[in-house]
């Protein structure tokens, strides 16, 4: 297994894993889309990291994470692109 930066390749994959992993959080109930752009937001905030781990090129799973205070701005930012095409 390797550990590796999450690329935008890996985002379609990793929101049908959180999906089927969190079944009946909210935030999955919402769907791939808001999976989707919730991995896209950890990636493109500079002060977050999203890791995917995989073997053999088949994805596993990811870990994202950010500074304490992110919420609100990450409910802000999805909130406000979730009736937007984020695809």
């Amino acid at each position: 297994m390797i550990v590796r930066k999450t690329i935008d390749t890996d985002i379609n994959s990793l929101a049908q894993i959180h999906v089927n992993a969190f079944r009946t959080h909210v935030n999955a109930l919402l769907g791939e889309r808001y999976a989707r752009a919730s991995i896209r937001w950890f990636m493109g905030n500079e002060n977050s990291i999203c890791l995917t781990s995989e073997i053999d090129g088949k994805q596993l799973g990811y870990a994202c994470g950010t500074a304490l205070g992110y919420k609100q701005k990450l409910n802000i930012d999805l909130l406000c692109g979730y009736y937007r095409d984020w695809e």
